[in-house]
């Protein structure tokens, strides 16, 4: 074995959570040319499931999220087993993507991400136990996302939130606790108050590592979406940019032709009668695409949004920039993914 599948990985593994795994080369002959080309291959059992470990080789450093989540399926298939993927280094906006499309991986030394073995444990959280994966509700990431684009470090009561998301204070309560419980955020309690901090009150709050921390809770907010001949005169005014027409707004990409509108739950159940008449049969069909999201698409306020309404008074906007990330998250095109990272650096944090 050769690189990080050597006594770095088995080392990493034991001293960080106790378990052992020992390694041995993989038999190779089912495997295509170009992965035995790509990668270094071992077998081993870890807490009692067998997995191949796939490396990639020290001449093969263009890989990408879309590439490992490709050859990860392919390696599935021929060896019957559960893939982990191991490199010396990942970038943030690399690991942004792994953990987003649930593929385990280890960096020896700095992280390791293995969701069916509920582990998300980092370096600096390695005294701590770690915790289940859990997937937040659509309210409670309504309000974190809110929290993020407007930088809002704390709420001081349910209220507060209220006023800025169209919740009840009793789902607003429910989503602060779930926050905490996933450690994006602390709830203090004052008699029958409480108050949602995102940060220390010693520091300011790091929102960058607040959002790639809150990455494996996270979850498309597209709930549907359908092809229209036509929509409701009274879409356009409720409806928000979205897909790849938004992600043109934020980015370099060339915008479709193909508009998507994304609307929210309490519009569609409103207007689903009248929207019955718009749909078209397929997607060849279609003048537009129209998303159903599980939040309203405009809960957040940013530039784009106030320049696309000021154009068009009509409108409702774009869709903000880390919503859109997490509905386009399982994209294939290599130019979205390349978009979508360049997206996510140029926010100032």
């Amino acid at each position: 074995m050769k690189g990080v599948l050597d006594f770095t990985l088995g080392a990493y593994l034991d001293q960080t959570t106790g378990l052992k795994v020992d390694l041995t080369p993989c038999v190779a002959s089912g495997v295509p040319f170009f992965l035995r080309g790509r990668y270094d291959l071992a077998e081993g059992s870890l807490h009692g499931r067998d997995h191949v470990f796939f490396a990639p080789k020290p001449d093969f450093t263009d890989w990408t999220p879309s590439t490992i989540r490709s050859d990860r399926e392919q390696l599935a298939g021929i060896f019957r087993r559960v893939p982990i993927f191991v490199a010396q280094r990942v970038q943030s906006n690399q690991r942004q993507r792994l953990i987003q499309m649930r593929i385990p991986f280890i960096v020896p030394g700095t992280q390791m991400y293995l969701p069916e073995l509920l582990i998300d444990l980092r370096e600096h959280f390695a005294g701590q136990r770690a915790k289940p994966v859990e997937t937040l509700s659509p309210s409670a990431q309504a309000i974190f996302l809110t929290a993020l684009e407007q930088r809002l470090e704390r709420f001081e009561n349910a209220h507060a939130i209220t006023k800025l998301v169209k919740y009840t204070a009793m789902t607003v309560g429910r989503s602060m606790d779930e926050l905490e419980a996933v450690g994006l955020a602390r709830v203090v309690r004052l008699g029958k108050i409480k108050s949602l901090h995102f940060g220390v009150e010693t520091e300011a709050v790091n929102w960058r590592a607040l959002w790639d921390r809150a990455l494996p809770h996270l979850r498309s907010p597209v709930r549907r979406s359908f092809p229209l001949y036509e929509y409701p005169p009274a879409l356009l005014a409720q409806a928000h940019i979205g897909g790849l027409n938004a992600l043109a707004h934020y980015s370099s990409l060339n915008e479709p032709n193909k508009k998507v509108w994304a609307i929210g739950p309490e519009w569609y159940r409103g207007n689903a009668v009248a929207l019955e008449g718009a749909e078209a049969p397929g997607p060849d069909w279609g003048n537009e695409t129209l998303e159903i999201w599980s939040y309203d698409p405009g809960l957040s306020f940013n530039q784009a949004s106030s320049w696309i309404r000021g154009r068009h008074p009509e409108r409702g906007g774009l869709v903000d920039r880390l919503s859109l990330f997490l509905a386009l998250l399982n994209a294939t095109d290599e130019r979205v993914e390349q978009a979508l990272e360049h997206m996510i650096e140029e926010i100032k944090w």
